[in-house]
Parts: structure tokens; C-alpha cells; sequence
């Protein structure tokens, strides 16, 4: 989906649906493995940023296997890991300056435009990341050096070095430019034919879901 405000709104709808209901999680799947088949590419993001995603899901599982049972942590992993799968979507789906154009069209240049710069800077972090462990992995495979518990600790260090001084200098030019609060932009939006299919095929399962659930409780 190119225009990200049906593509905000259909992640939002598919990952409440998926997380509430296993039958929601199911066609939720269905609908992003429909994504990737009309757009050709699996629609994730880097191992870097989905593995760790991956292993925080699992862990979540397994403390809601020893808190609750067994099957309900199975059905609580396959459902986080639905909404993981479609959050993973919208981020492989983002382009430059969505986020800024979304919010600022929904809340205006005030609170729209400090609302969508922090999100551009999130995203902008993430790809930097993603380039910066891609480069580690190279490195290590050039020095054949292999990944232990000193080698992650140190890339951890690194990274969170490297981020918080880049925050910081993000900080000072925004300081040296004057910004202190909302700005001016035009939003600019890229629409296909198939953005609004995919949204109302969002809204359809969510009222599926919801229809089949009154349904089965109604028995």
C-alpha cells in the first residue's frame, strides 16, 4: 500500500483483530501473505530488526506458558507474532517523509508536524541501525570472527554510543535552525488502485471477526 494513511489505518484495524482472536490472526496472515503475492517481495524488514522482534515474542510466549498454560501461550505467540508480522509490513512498506505527510494531514502544522518529525527521526534511526549491523556482520565475516557474548555486548555499547550522540546532534542543528514548535508542510500523497482494496479488505475481516464472534457466543 503506497498511500500510508489506508496503510496506518489497515495495520491499525488487522493488529487489534489479530491480537484479540486467533481467526482474526489467521486472516490477518492471509491478507499480509496477499500483500506480498500482489507486490511480489516478502514485505519485512532486515533480520537485524526482525529477529530480535522474533525472540522478544517468544520470550513473552514462554512467560505466558509458565503464568497461564501451555496452549494459551501457543495461541498468545502465534497471535503477537501475526502482529508483528503486520507492524513488520508498514515499516517494509514506509517511504521518506510518510509519516511527516500522514500527521500532518490528520492533526495539522502544530502538533501534526512534531508528531511526524519524531516519527521520521524513529524510522531514520532504524535504517541507520540496519545499515550499521549490516556492517558488522560483514566485518565479522571478513575477520572470521564468531558472535559470543562479549562480541553482542560490545555491538550493543557501540550502538547505543552511536544513536545517543546522533539524538544529540540531531538536537543541536533543530536547536542552530531555530525549531521550537510545529512547522509548515505540505503533506504529499501516492495512491494505487490496490491501496483501497487492501483497506476495505481490512475493514471486511474486522467486521468478519467481529460478526463470527457474536455468532459463536450467541450459541
Amino acid at each position: 500500500m503506497r498511500d500510508p494513511r489506508l496503510r496506518l489505518a489497515a495495520t491499525i484495524l488487522l493488529s487489534i483483530i489479530a491480537f484479540i482472536s486467533v481467526p482474526g490472526a489467521i486472516l490477518a496472515l492471509l491478507w499480509w501473505l496477499l500483500s506480498c503475492a500482489v507486490y511480489r517481495r516478502i514485505l519485512l524488514p532486515s533480520p537485524v530488526l526482525l529477529v530480535p522482534a522474533i525472540l522478544f515474542v517468544v520470550f513473552a510466549a514462554v512467560l505466558t506458558g509458565i503464568s497461564i498454560g501451555f496452549m494459551e501461550s501457543i495461541s498468545y505467540g502465534a497471535r503477537l507474532l501475526v502482529v508483528l508480522i503486520i507492524a513488520s509490513y508498514a515499516y517494509a512498506m514506509q517511504r521518506e517523509g510518510d509519516f511527516l505527510s500522514t500527521a500532518v494531514w490528520a492533526f495539522g502544522n502544530r502538533f501534526g508536524f512534531d508528531l511526524g518529525l519524531v516519527g521520521e527521526i524513529v524510522v531514520s534511526t532504524l535504517d541507520v541501525l540496519s545499515d550499521d549491523m549490516r556492517l558488522v556482520r560483514q566485518a565479522l565475516a571478513q575477520k572470521q570472527t564468531r558472535m559470543n557474548l562479549h562480541v553482542l555486548t560490545s555491538i550493543v555499547l557501540t550502538q547505543l554510543v552511536l544513536n545517543l550522540g546522533r539524538g544529540a546532534q540531531r538536537a543541536d542543528v533543530l536547536a542552530i535552525r531555530g525549531y521550537r514548535q510545529g512547522g509548515t508542510y505540505v503533506p504529499a500523497f501516492i495512491r494505487e488502485r490496490s491501496d483501497g482494496i487492501f483497506f476495505l479488505l481490512a475493514v471486511v475481516i474486522v467486521f468478519f471477526v467481529i460478526l463470527l464472534g457474536v455468532f459463536t457466543n450467541g450459541l
